[in-house]
Formats: C-alpha cells, sequence, structure tokens
C-alpha cells in the first residue's frame, strides 16, 4: 500500500511540475505582443523579441519533455493531452516561419517589416488565445 502512495505521490509531482512550467507560458506571449504594439523602430523591436525567444524555446523544451513523461505514466489519453500537443507543435512552427520570414523581410524592404509585425502580432494572440483556452480545459 506505501508503495502505491509513493507511485502517486510521484505522478502528482510530475503533473505539478508540468503545470508549474506551463502557467509561465503566457509571460512571453504577453511580453512579444507589448513590444510589437509599443516599437518605436524595426531594430529595437527585434532586439527584444530576440532575447524572448530563448524563453520561449525553453518553455517549449520543458513542457514537451515533462508532458512525454505524463503521458508515459498516465492510464489514458485524454483530449486535453492532445490539446496540448497539438498548441505545442503549433507554437513551435509559428516560431521556425516567425524566424524564416524574419530573416528575409530583414534584407527586403520596410513594407516587407511591417508585413512581419502583422504576422507577428497574429502569431502571438493566437498563440496566447491558445494557451488561455488550453489553461482553463485543462483545470
Amino acid at each position: 500500500m506505501e508503495e502505491l502512495n509513493t507511485i502517486q505521490k510521484a505522478f502528482s509531482d510530475l503533473v505539478f511540475y508540468h503545470a508549474f512550467f506551463g502557467a509561465f507560458f503566457a509571460f512571453p506571449f504577453v511580453l512579444n505582443l507589448y513590444t510589437l504594439y509599443t516599437y518605436k523602430n524595426f531594430p529595437s523591436l527585434n532586439k527584444r523579441i530576440w532575447y524572448a525567444m530563448p524563453l520561449i524555446f525553453f518553455l517549449l523544451s520543458v513542457s514537451l519533455l515533462s508532458g512525454i513523461n505524463v503521458l508515459i505514466t498516465q492510464k489514458y489519453l485524454s483530449m486535453v493531452a492532445f490539446a496540448m500537443c497539438g498548441y505545442w507543435l503549433f507554437v513551435f512552427i509559428g516560431e521556425i516561419f516567425r524566424i524564416r520570414i524574419l530573416k528575409v523581410a530583414r534584407r527586403t524592404s520596410q513594407e516587407a517589416m511591417l508585413r512581419y509585425v502583422r504576422f507577428c502580432k497574429i502569431l502571438y494572440l493566437l498563440d496566447l488565445v491558445g494557451f488561455i483556452l488550453i489553461f482553463f480545459w485543462s483545470k
């Protein structure tokens, strides 16, 4: 019986670890949205978003690794788990596309940079809305 309690405690600690780092997911999106709506020039905009990018990739990696551990130790797969996996994939692919669009837009024109800013606003708004929906759905 004591072994069962230990396993349950380990699982609940694992879920807490996953939820704890997942709770910080909204921070870089809010920070980047604030930056996108208050930037003065393109170099300062790129610099601020560039400094938030490692935080996004760190949170993605922690959520992926802890999420895999939770999935392995869970007895069943829920719809919330599939939604989290889809959200993770959306954020990851969105960041890769954002970087690729920035590389092209930086070299071309001011109009391309304005399209990049519009793309980033939409991307980070969708990321934030997705986070809020999954956060409240998983509770």
